[in-house]
């Protein structure tokens, strides 16, 4: 059975996933502040960790990638999404710690044990509660996913910002 753990879940849980968010509301399954470590599961006992916009929230990034890293087994997979830094999503929000770029993700996986499996940037977020923003995804995603590096030094600024940013990383050593 496949371990899925939804760390940051706010009212979007995952299906089939342990969710886990310090706001009671939501109704988690477990009540944790994300900023307080360790987490409450034991080394290599997840099989995915989903982050859905909570990485930003943290106070200390590397410190939650890092325990990301401790609970998740050995070819375990994180997956992350947070906003792009040229979204008005990433420095809209005042409890937004931190703003990303897709080399920041490259640089997390190098120091921390992890392979970059998939690494993308999404023109709009959560396109899928829209046709028009389906179909405008399927459109540019293509085009600002052939280089990383030219769209967030200057074709970002030409789009209006880009949405999102979302990895998927593997653990490959102990």
């Amino acid at each position: 059975m496949t371990t899925i753990l939804d760390l940051g879940c706010g009212k979007r849980k995952t299906l089939d996933a342990i969710g886990v968010d310090i706001n009671p509301k939501y109704k988690p399954d477990i009540i944790h502040d994300l900023n307080s470590c360790p987490y409450p599961f034991d080394s290599e006992y997840a099989d995915v960790i989903i982050m859905k916009h909570s990485l930003e929230h943290t106070k200390d990034r590397e410190k939650t990638v890092k325990e990301c890293w401790r609970i998740l087994k050995l070819g375990g997979i994180l997956k992350l999404k947070t906003p792009n830094f040229s979204s008005v999503n990433a420095v809209g929000e005042l409890d937004h710690y931190h703003f990303f770029c897709t080399n920041n993700f490259n640089q997390l996986a190098n120091k921390y044990g992890f392979k970059i499996k998939k690494l993308k940037l999404n023109y709009i977020q959560n396109p899928d509660n829209h046709p028009i923003k389906s179909i405008i995804n399927f459109l540019i995603n293509p085009f600002i996913n052939i280089n990383h590096w030219f769209t967030e030094r200057l074709l970002c600024y030409y789009l209006g910002g880009v949405s999102e940013i979302e990895c998927e990383m593997v653990k490959v050593r102990k």
